[in-house]
């Protein structure tokens, strides 16, 4: 999944991800549509008392790099 943009401040760009990643996995499951995503961020939102991280691993330049996603902080309530 290309990543067009990142807010900022935001989780995303705080933890290193940056326009024009390609998104692989989120915590080691793969992913190849938005849809999947969407799917993976809603069971790692559903379920941040207890797990508030998550590994990124993305390409980059055609490197694939890891990048670790705290996405507890609430950046809209600052």
């Amino acid at each position: 999944v290309f990543v067009y943009g990142v807010k900022w401040p935001g989780n995303a760009g705080s933890a290193g991800l940056s326009r024009g990643d390609i998104l692989l996995k989120v915590d080691n499951d793969e992913v190849g549509t938005i849809d999947e995503v969407r799917a993976v961020h809603e069971r790692l939102v559903a379920g941040v008392e207890d797990k508030h991280r998550a590994v990124l691993s993305v390409m980059r330049r055609g490197l694939v790099r890891q990048i670790v996603l705290d996405y507890r902080r609430d950046y809209s309530k600052e």
